[in-house]
């Protein structure tokens, strides 16, 4: 096979999984990938940010340190995609993201994006497919936003991983959003 036709063939690749809606990650630099913005609410750019090294997670400049965030895969529902009957205790919920892969957002440093102690404030907590941290399983829909599997089940309504204010402010669980933030691995 030529370069031309091994290249052509990795872009179909590429195409395909990205078309799928699978979950990829790429490096923002050299040696940390992050998840950034890329539509909605303060589609600004702003990155995931475990903020100063510690617990909380915020919006924060992209090319900054503590970004190293990406979607990992689960078993949940025993694929790792929503099924018509799961995540949510609610299947209508279910039938609208049918098909969408269920992820944890893993940060480099160790645990998964979560909201422990119910503050509807991220922050990093356990992981696992079952009995992890509260809030730590996440929906990826077809806009990019991140439906959380905890809250949502909790309220009955729709909740999102959002970046209401933009950088340097912690990510918020919001109900209802209209205009919800959309995430990216960068």
């Amino acid at each position: 096979m030529s370069i031309k036709n091994k290249i052509a063939a990795a872009a179909a690749v590429l195409f395909l999984a990205g078309g799928l809606g699978v979950a990829t990650s790429a490096p923002a630099h050299a040696s940390s990938p992050a998840i950034c913005t890329s539509g909605g609410e303060n589609n600004n750019g702003d990155c995931m940010n475990a903020w100063g090294g510690g617990s909380a997670v915020y919006a924060y400049l992209p090319n900054s340190s503590h970004e190293i965030f990406s979607f990992e895969s689960t078993s949940r529902c025993g694929s790792g995609y929503v099924t018509s009957n799961c995540p949510f205790n609610n299947h209508g919920q279910d039938a609208a993201l049918g098909g969408d892969q269920i992820v944890e957002i893993t940060y480099g440093g160790g645990g998964c994006v979560a909201d422990a102690s119910k503050t509807g404030l991220a922050s990093l907590g356990s992981c696992s497919d079952s009995g992890g941290a509260f809030g730590n399983m996440y929906v990826v829909a077809k806009n990019n936003s991140l439906v959380d599997v905890g809250w949502t089940n909790q309220d009955g309504n729709w909740v999102q991983l959002t970046s209401l204010a933009g950088g340097s402010h912690q990510l918020q669980y919001v109900y209802l959003d209209p205009n919800p933030t959309e995430w990216t691995p960068q």
